[in-house]
């Protein structure tokens, strides 16, 4: 939809394409597909379970701790750039995960790369901009962004087994890595715009429908920002 008085097209809903697919590769790449990989990372490195449990436990904290930091960065309009960085350490941490030779180096790849660049690029930078390119569909723009998790832990487990069973577990971090980076780097790029100003576009531009003011009656097409 066109701002108001504007013949250009309403970006919103690209930049809400971006607010959906990052966390779909974020929750892909860090917690959903994990299970996946237990038994052949404790087959290929003799590991116990307790080891990998525990590389899981610390990256849930360094992602919980990353979230004042990521917020303090987001309020200072740094979401492009996060996303960026973000994308980038989580594709290029599953690449070096498929070439670690000890468990040690997946441990900290996973969460020191990994983990941390999906806090970067995840579902609180991309709740930011669903927030701030939507006013009055905002519960929408939020809900949409939300399914984007939902959808990655319903897609990546089936999407790392079909080929860590035809080339193996380094295969199939391989694969991710590189799905994650030719995903993720353009489309934030392009639309992870931290705020409608940036595109020449004003959150409040779009007119309010008579109908919905007090006491109106007209009707009028709906804003959709």
């Amino acid at each position: 939809m066109a701002e108001h008085g504007d013949t250009r097209p309403f970006l919103g809903w690209h930049v809400l394409g971006a607010a959906f697919t990052a966390p779909v590769v974020s929750t892909a790449v860090t917690f959903a597909p994990f299970g996946v990989f237990v038994v052949p990372l404790m087959e290929a490195f003799d590991a116990p379970l307790k080891q990998l449990s525990l590389t899981l436990s610390v990256a849930f904290a360094l992602m919980m701790l990353m979230g004042p930091l990521v917020g303090y960065w987001l309020d200072r309009g740094l979401t492009r750039t996060l996303m960026l960085i973000g994308v980038s350490l989580s594709g290029l941490g599953l690449i070096g995960m498929s070439y670690a030779t000890s468990l040690l180096q997946v441990g900290a790849l996973y969460c020191g790369a990994v983990a941390i660049g999906g806090a970067l690029f995840g579902i609180v930078p991309s709740m930011t901009l669903a927030t701030n390119w939507f006013d009055r569909r905002r519960g929408l723009a939020l809900g949409v962004t939300v399914a984007g998790a939902t959808a990655a832990a319903f897609v990546a487990p089936p999407a790392a087994t079909w080929p860590s069973e035809r080339v193996g577990w380094r295969g199939a971090l391989l694969y991710f890595g590189i799905a994650a980076l030719a995903l993720g780097l353009p489309f934030l790029f392009l639309y992870a715009l931290p705020r409608p100003e940036m595109a020449g576009h004003s959150l409040h531009a779009a007119p309010v429908p008579p109908a919905a003011e007090e006491g109106g009656s007209a009707a009028a097409p709906a804003s959709w920002t």
